[in-house]
């Protein structure tokens, strides 16, 4: 202030004594202000004008200097004390600079003083943050040697990536003083009180003594408060720490006020579900509806995540509030809109409060808190660069918030985490607590099992093609699962899962337990207290968990659940929160949610249901015939349910396998979360949720308008509606619709809730807890209060699962007031249950592989083949015609280990031909075996025909349905020993090729019968029928002489049965089921079946049935012989029957559909022609031709099925229901099937037309039998060559079979022959 001013006010002060003192004193101690602020600008230029060499040379700019150059301990640490002066005056300047404006400028007048603020508010930041990356630097110098440094350098990573700039910390750091500032107040009213009583003249005196001090060393009042004010706010984020870790006096805590941050926040309003409209409207009005709240609950939804990610909790709250609530208890909210059961054992009373805790558990739990709250303040402090140096060194809190090098920012930055920390890092200090006593001194945390890992090829042979437009994907992931897996290192290399679609054997994939992280154990020293180098990946414990909703207490379940490690804990976790565990009001969300606990007791979890079906769909239509135009306006939805499973866990496995297996009551769809692979889903056409119709005209004439379906926009729109979510992706994403529109939603409600009871495998009422059992056997419940809790191994109290299992304990099923009321027949799990699991899942029954067989490759080829299509790629590449003969089922997966023996015979190469007339050869190797292929090759290149791609494609396509069709028709063969004959067989088959080498000899049989035949194997793509007429040859050649039997590779199929026909034909009669369709069957077979039918009712269905049947009907589903029907109605019923001599079987009723079949005029009756009549022809045929000779060749057929395919818009016609209200159907012809003699006649027939111009009338088909008569025995060979032929060649699905066939015999022979072999 200038000379010329003070003299004016002094000369006005002159007139006021008493005033003009106090302006001189003020004015005094500002011009000691003014130049204590103009000193620390001095001085702060000396500090930059005398940097360190390494800072003054470098070419890098502060801000952008990481000094990671520098490995000298010695000159790190006079950067950092350089940098710390500095970052000290910057600050202090600031400060002043702020207090000095606002004693000398009034007015908010810009002078360019803010904008010399601006700057070095900059300065600071940047210093800051270089002293930051400088104190990186040093702890990577000093600690990089300690095993923890490692955890700590990625703890300290993420914070610096989440790091919020400077401008959000003030406000916070406002936000935090204003919360926090009427307790501040109060405690420090009560310590000077408390002062001013103890030591009032001490104080005063000391304080009196102070002051003459200051005045005597400073005459002229310098007045400079930075370093006060710079104290103060140091000596508040102290007191704050203190007051969060507990550390204040008891006279403030009871002062203390809790504002209304530290309030219970209110209960989230229920799950948002896709809207419906109140009143039969317009579908314009329930669509705009549907969008506007959808996208109005999806903004709410990304609002609170937003919310919840920002601020997590507060744990702010003393002591003595905590310990109030805890005594009092807290109010519950339960969800609005849901049915709450009282009375049960979940709920025997509906509490409008938690049960209070009592003071003796109070004290114990608080003394917990408090060693919590210290543990999450050293797990902070390992992740702050600037703090960690001196935690490390202090040996107490107290010792480290006394460190002289512990700056007010970094002071400031603790209070914020402190306050408010991220809800992981309360979870981890819930955890420490107890970890010391989980984890041992074991060194490293080693996986229970070690995951399975396959190799997996990439390329997909089917994907020649490309999909259709808006067509289901293969995989798909939402962006917060992909971030769960990019976290924790998921990888690629896992085998992905074949695509499924309803009705099949589902492949569930690899099936591997949660990742176990391998980590070095340590324990840092922090502050005093040992904590592990690492946050632990355990699950934890009950006690935990209990701790945390007590200290966060702003948290509800959800977000627990995001925190939840792997499902188990998941699991768990929601289980003692449905019982009450929990003394918070947020952690109470589906307490008294009857239906939806009931299901997530039984390890379904949903998280969206759509209820409205019913009241959505309407269907109006006006005019008729002669009446008016006819319009239409129809609008139908589907009830749906969105949930998740565990995932590689049995009875998820089962339950997704049973709901596969009714797509008539419901549709399934499963998103593996890990993979994103889909692994089961119904074909395109059942994926719609929401459809319309509108126009004039016939309702079937004009095609939906698909308003919703499931695929990619439905997931992210789930995802979006949904208001929690996983923090870990093992488990299984399924939803679930009505297959019906407009159905009740309860029905789809009891369907699934059904079919996980059948999973579960539960046998009776108490069942229905055991999958909570672990959880339920630890804790038990207060009589008086009604409180679960936790009970100890010494205390004689029942525990939960001991009250349910009790045998006064009651479970009512269907009416409540009927105590006596029964459950539903098929309710329980079963003997029928049990067998068909067999089928379904033997891994599951065999001990030795329980463990190996994790997963299920798909178990027969036809599947692959309908849903994935033919290897396009083999086609598009080229194949080779002297691939390995694909008629040897014996090599085929599907029947390995059938026969051993057999297996292993088949590879016997041991072999040499002693049949000289037979081959040119004696021994040849062999790689001869193609010879044939390779003169037909010859032949071909010499045709001048054009190649014709469209010929050649249909002749691989027949060929790839036969790889595909015949494995399953021998696997699906459920007649006794059925499998194992043709097993040995085959392999007899294949040695005998090995015998008869084709030589030239051989060739010109081979062509001599196709010549006779009028067939040109040389032409185009008919070059197979040489290797189909040798097969052929080869078949029929073991029943005419030969030297086979004599060599070393024949010599042991010398005896067997298939060559000693005679004794055949004595041991082994027909003991087949009966050929006959439903228009033969005698009327005595549906007697039982026919006594209480009157209308289809599951409930009256006889049990004794269902054992006999669905083991029956489960083989052929595995096999791919059946498959679920997504149709309501099946057109036929499956009955246990017996026939005489034979033990009950699976027969399916058709009557009703005989009335209304018209059979085609060139369909003939095989019942025309008799055994009688076969018998009278070959007698008369016998009698022309002495030498004559015969065979009977027998079509091979299963025990249920025809190997004739049914066309898939046909199948059907020919569904059943089973004896649980199932549908099935057939894919190939039924034997039970009206008229089925008739098409499997018409059939064969079809294979012997183009020849019987040679065979005239020597050879007589009966259904599908034919007697072939030769002249002599040389005649014979060539007829039975050339009629087997006929059978078996292209397309390759049919085959003569040799156990129930008899060559080269006489007519004597057939004289004796029992009824049942020409049948």
């Amino acid at each position: 202030m200038a000379n010329a001013e003070m003299q004016i006010i002094g000369t006005f002060f002159t007139q006021r004594p008493r005033a003009g003192k106090t302006f001189v004193n003020i004015a005094q101690r500002h011009a000691g202000l003014y130049r204590g602020y103009k000193a620390r600008n001095a001085r702060l230029d000396t500090v930059n004008a005398s940097a360190p060499k390494y800072l003054a040379e470098s070419s890098i700019a502060l801000a952008n200097q990481n000094f990671t150059d520098v490995d000298s301990e010695e000159l790190l640490n006079e950067l950092q004390k350089h940098l710390s002066l500095k970052y000290q005056l910057l600050d202090r300047v600031i400060r002043a600079r702020k207090l000095h404006h606002s004693h000398f400028f009034s007015l908010s007048l810009d002078y360019g003083h803010q904008h010399f603020l601006d700057i070095l508010q900059s300065q600071r930041f940047i210093t800051l943050r270089a002293l930051e990356r400088l104190v990186h630097r040093t702890a990577d110098v000093k600690y990089a040697k300690q095993k923890w440094f490692e955890w700590v350098r990625e703890c300290q990573d993420e914070e610096e990536t989440h790091r919020e700039n400077e401008s959000k910390r003030i406000k916070r750091e406002a936000a935090l003083f204003k919360r926090h500032a009427k307790g501040m107040e109060s405690r420090r009213r009560a310590l000077r009180a408390k002062e001013e009583d103890q030591r009032q003249e001490e104080y005063l005196e000391k304080a009196y003594n102070e002051r003459k001090l200051r005045e005597e060393t400073d005459p002229e009042g310098n007045w400079d408060p930075i370093e006060e004010v710079v104290e103060n706010d140091r000596g508040n984020f102290v007191e704050l720490i203190k007051h969060f870790l507990w550390q204040e006096d008891l006279a403030a805590e009871n002062t203390y006020t809790p504002t209304d941050e530290s309030a219970p926040r209110a209960m989230p309003n229920a799950a948002k579900q896709l809207p419906v409209s109140q009143t039969r409207g317009s579908t314009k009005a329930v669509l705009s509806t549907m969008a506007a709240k959808a996208s109005k609950a999806s903004k709410k939804a990304k609002a609170k995540n937003d919310k919840t990610d920002e601020v997590p909790t507060n744990i702010s709250e003393s002591k003595l509030h905590m310990r109030q609530r805890l005594k009092e208890g807290t109010d519950i909210h339960y969800e609005p809109r849901t049915l709450r059961l009282q009375g049960s054992i979940v709920n025997p009373e509906l509490l409008k409060k938690s049960p209070p805790i009592p003071h003796g558990e109070i004290e114990k739990l608080l003394e917990e808190v408090s060693e919590i709250k210290y543990l999450l303040f050293c797990r902070l402090l390992l992740s702050h660069a600037a703090l960690l140096p001196a935690a490390l060194r202090a040996d107490s809190v107290d010792a480290f918030l006394n460190d002289e090098e512990i700056t007010t920012a970094d002071l400031r930055d603790l209070c914020l985490k402190m306050e408010k920390p991220d809800l992981q890092d309360v979870r981890d200090a819930c955890a420490d607590l107890s970890r010391n006593e989980e984890e041992g001194n074991d060194e490293e945390l080693v996986d229970d099992e070690d995951e399975t890992v396959e190799e997996h090829d990439g390329h997909n042979a089917r994907s020649l093609f490309k999909s259709k437009p808006g067509a289901l994907p293969s995989t798909w992931k939402s962006e917060r699962e992909k971030q769960l897996g990019t976290m924790q290192q998921l990888g690629d290399s896992l085998p992905g899962m074949t695509e499924e679609e309803g009705g099949t054997i589902i492949d569930f994939g690899i099936i591997d337990d949660e990742a176990q992280y391998r980590r070095k154990k340590m324990l840092v020293k922090v502050c005093g207290r040992k904590i592990y180098n690492y946050r632990s990946e355990r699950a934890m414990s009950h006690a935990g968990w209990f701790h945390f909703s007590i200290i966060a207490k702003d948290s509800d379940l959800y977000d627990a659940i995001r925190l939840c490690r792997h499902w188990d804990e998941f699991f768990e976790l929601n289980i003692l929160a449905i019982f009450l565990y929990f003394p918070a009001s947020n952690w109470l969300t589906w307490v008294g949610d009857h239906f939806r606990s009931q299901l997530l007791q039984l390890g379904f979890i949903t998280y969206f249901e759509f209820t409205e079906a019913d009241e959505m769909s309407v269907r109006q239509q006006s005019g008729s015939r002669g009446g008016g135009r006819r319009t239409h306006a129809i609008f139908e939805a589907r009830n749906f349910i969105c949930a998740h499973v565990k995932r590689n866990d049995a009875a998820s496995r089962r339950f997704i396998q049973y709901l596969s297996m009714q797509p008539s009551r419901m549709l399934l769809l499963v998103r593996d979360a890990k993979t994103g692979q889909i692994i089961s889903k119904p074909p395109e056409e059942d994926l719609w949720l929401l459809r319309e119709k509108s126009g004039v005209g016939r309702a079937a004439k004009n095609d939906w308008n698909i308003i919703k379906k499931v695929g990619p926009d439905f997931f992210k729109e789930m995802e979006d509606h949904r208001r929690w979510h996983f923090g870990f992706v093992e488990h299984y994403d399924m939803y679930i619709w009505d297959n019906a529109a407009g159905g009740e939603y309860f029905d789809l409600y009891n369907a699934i809730q059904a079919t996980l009871v059948k999973a579960y495998r539960f046998c009776k009422g108490p069942d229905f807890y055991n999958l909570a059992a672990p959880v339920l056997k630890t804790i038990t419940r207060d009589r008086d209060s009604q409180r679960v809790r936790k009970f100890k191994a010494e205390e004689s109290v029942l525990s939960l699962y001991d009250e349910i299992h009790d045998e006064r304990t009651s479970f009512v099923f269907g009416d409540i007031a009927r105590t006596d009321a029964q459950p539903p027949k098929n309710l329980f799990y079963n003997e029928a249950d049990a067998l068909e699991d067999r089928i379904l899942f033997p891994e599951e029954f065999d001990i030795q592989q329980s463990k190996a067989l994790v997963f299920r490759e798909p178990t027969h080829r036809l599947h692959k083949f309908e849903h994935e299509g033919p290897d396009m790629h083999k086609f598009a590449t080229g194949y080779s015609s002297s691939e390995s003969d694909y008629t040897d089922v014996s090599e085929d997966d599907d029947l390995k280990g059938l026969d051993d023996k057999a297996a292993s015979d088949s590879n016997d190469d041991s072999f040499v031909s002693t049949d000289e007339s037979l081959s040119v050869e004696a021994s040849r190797s062999e790689a001869d075996d193609n010879d044939t292929d390779v003169i037909v090759e010859r032949a071909h290149k010499k045709q001048d025909d054009p190649y014709n791609v469209e010929e050649d494609f249909w002749y691989w396509m027949d060929k790839e349905k036969a790889k595909a069709f015949k494995p399953i028709f021998h696997a699906a063969d459920l007649e006794s020993g059925a499998r194992e004959r043709y097993i040995e067989m085959n392999t007899i088959i294949k040695k005998m090729q090995r015998y008869n080498a084709p030589g030239e000899i051989r060739l010109i049989h081979c062509f001599g019968i196709l010549n006779w035949l009028g067939q040109r194997p040389e032409k185009s793509v008919q070059s197979r029928m040489i290797r189909d007429m040798r097969n052929a040859y080869v078949m029929m050649s073991f029943f005419f002489p030969t030297g086979f039997f004599e060599s070393k590779g024949g010599l042991q199929y010398k005896d067997c049965l298939l060559f000693n026909q005679p004794e055949r034909m004595r041991r082994l009669p027909p003991d087949g089921r009966a050929h006959h369709g439903n228009t033969c069957m005698p009327k005595q077979l549906w007697a039982e079946w026919d006594t209480f039918y009157k209308g289809y009712i599951v409930e009256k269905y006889p049990f004794e049935w269902d054992l006999t049947i669905r083991p029956i009907i489960a083989h052929l589903f595995k096999e791919g012989v059946l498959t679920p029907s997504r149709f309501e109605g099946g057109a036929g019923y499956a009955i246990a029957a017996q026939e005489p001599g034979r033990k009950a079987d699976l027969y399916c009723d058709y009557r009703r559909q005989i009335d209304a079949i018209e059979m085609p005029s060139n369909m003939k009756d095989p019942r025309t022609i008799t055994i009688d009549s076969l018998r009278t022809r070959a007698r008369q045929f016998n009698n022309n031709h002495p030498q004559a000779r015969f065979a009977v060749l027998k079509l091979w057929s299963a025990a249920h099925f025809y190997p004739f395919m049914l066309l898939a818009s046909k199948r059907w016609e020919w569904s059943f229901h089973d004896g649980v209200g199932r549908v099935w159907e057939w894919k190939f012809i039924p034997k039970d099937m009206p008229y089925s003699e008739w098409s499997v006649h018409r059939n064969c027939s079809e294979r012997l037309e183009p020849f019987m111009h040679v065979f005239k009338r020597k050879v007589i088909l009966k259904r599908d039998l034919f007697l072939v008569m030769g002249e002599d025995e040389k005649d014979l060979q060539k007829l039975a060559t050339a009629v087997t032929f006929a059978i078996q060649t292209r397309p390759w699905r049919l085959e003569v079979d040799l156990w129930k066939s008899f060559v080269n015999v006489d007519y004597k022979f057939l004289e004796d022959m029992d009824d049942k072999w020409l049948e």
